[in-house]
């Protein structure tokens, strides 16, 4: 049930995050908890919801309502139990009997419109109990806390771009996808899928509650600036990295967020932080490029853009930023190495073309230069205007 209510301020974010520290959030896993603990993530992901609704949607949820349909579903999932004949379940027929609930008798399901979570109503608690759509990390954080009240021993698992659910102990291991209605699936697919080559890194690690809670804190702020409101973004990140130090992407989204509001000292100071935590993340070292060279310091801006490729050699983006790089230092072969590459992957790249305009030009090579700055200028790019008039002067 909803209702109308005016937008929050910052200092109201600030406030609920700072309320869940205080409120000793568990810093084990979800099933590692007992009695209210665990309901502690529902609770505290529907708070979070009620929150920043107002300003992602013009509405305000009742939580009240919420908490009885939650307890409803609580109910309903032991009842089916209790009438179930015999020894308890087995996990994988648990975990039957969880999705046939979930999926099957309430009906909820992957939002494949709305992927990402930063569409608001696959991204709140409220929203997603309403519409019974959801994204990945929605989704696994209600079926995580529906699986504590029967039981289940289950933890949340983060990859890039990414969130499932895992079962693990007793030498048992496996993951539950909650966007395939509960198909199992192991840790291999997953880092294959999910480009996760680094062993040391948080991704699939199994997370507490508080980790967990930090990561649906962070895809919020995504969806503030996805809406325009870096404001908003900013402290929903500083409550991300108070609940989850230890997870390198939040501390790059919150940098990113930085350099967009032309923060680029705090900016710089949070990627490097970040790069302490995953020096492993391509687009890491490709935003830390950027702001190096928004602030003109060319060499580090040049070596940031060259690990950005190292660990994504097809990483499109940063090869044409580093040709770029590479012609603003005079260092026209590589721009022009560095460039063809690129053009290789994607011919119609329209940047690249311009960096190979400039490079030729200076290199004398007036026609290949010109050559290229038509074939940008036909791509929606056109080269300056002074390179068009020096060409001419040389044609």
């Amino acid at each position: 049930m909803l209702h109308l209510e005016p937008p929050i301020r910052p200092w109201l974010v600030s406030g609920l995050i700072c309320a869940l520290l205080l409120a000793g959030l568990p810093t084990r896993p979800v099933y590692a908890v007992q009695g209210q603990q665990a309901s502690a993530l529902f609770h505290a992901s529907l708070k979070l919801s009620r929150t920043i609704a107002p300003t992602l949607t013009g509405e305000t949820p009742d939580i009240l309502v919420y908490e009885a349909q939650f307890q409803g579903m609580v109910s309903e999932l032991k009842e089916g139990l209790t009438s179930l004949e015999g020894e308890p379940l087995e996990v994988t027929a648990l975990i039957d009997f969880l999705n046939h609930y979930f999926f099957d008798v309430w009906g909820f399901s992957f939002d494949r419109e709305n992927s990402d979570g930063r569409e608001a109503g696959s991204l709140l608690i409220h929203s997603i109990m309403d519409r019974r759509k959801g994204y990945c990390l929605g989704l696994s954080i209600l079926y995580l806390s529906l699986a504590a009240q029967i039981g289940l021993p289950l933890s949340g698992v983060v990859v890039p771009g990414h969130f499932f659910v895992r079962y693990d102990k007793d030498g048992r291991r496996f993951n539950i996808e909650v966007t395939q209605h509960g198909v199992l699936r192991d840790d291999d697919s997953y880092r294959q899928e999910f480009s996760v080559y680094e062993t040391n890194s948080y991704y699939l690690k199994s997370l507490t509650t508080r980790e967990l809670l930090g990561i649906y804190m962070d895809n919020a702020a995504l969806a503030f600036n996805q809406q325009g409101r870096p404001d908003l973004a900013l402290p929903l990140y500083r409550g991300a990295i108070a609940l989850n130090p230890r997870f390198a992407q939040t501390r790059v989204n919150y940098a990113n967020t930085l350099a967009r509001l032309d923060d680029l000292s705090s900016a710089l100071l949070e990627y490097r932080k970040a790069l302490k935590l995953n020096p492993h993340i391509p687009e890491l070292h490709y935003n830390l490029g950027v702001a190096y060279g928004r602030k003109g310091i060319v060499e580090k801006e040049i070596a940031h853009y060259r690990l950005a490729m190292t660990l994504k050699p097809d990483y499109i983006e940063a090869a044409i930023a580093l040709g770029n790089a590479y012609g603003k230092k005079g260092m026209f072969d590589d721009s022009i190495a560095v460039s063809r590459d690129a053009l290789r992957l994607s011919p119609n790249l329209a940047y690249a073309h311009q960096n190979l305009a400039l490079a030729y030009f200076f290199k004398g090579r007036y026609n290949l230069a010109a050559s290229h700055s038509e074939k940008a200028a036909s791509l929606g790019v056109p080269s300056s205007e002074r390179l068009t008039q020096l060409l001419k002067t040389r044609l």
